[in-house]
């Protein structure tokens, strides 16, 4: 059975030009975006418990 790459030219391609990128040394200068997946995750948290705040405002934890 054939992988998913041997049956799709154009991915077969891809990873070809990869390879030829590594094998010839070269490293990116782009920031991986799945690097800031943690720190979005942290951003998106704390935005919606503000939300939830502004929309009940009895759910406050230190009771004021």
């Amino acid at each position: 059975m054939k992988s998913f790459i041997d049956r799709n030219p154009k991915e077969k391609a891809v990873e070809q030009a990869f390879l030829e990128l590594a094998q010839s040394g070269y490293v990116t200068t782009a920031q991986d975006p799945a690097d800031k997946a943690f720190e979005i995750a942290d951003k998106l948290k704390r935005q919606a418990t503000k939300l939830q705040r502004v929309k009940i405002p009895d759910a406050d934890p230190d009771g004021t």
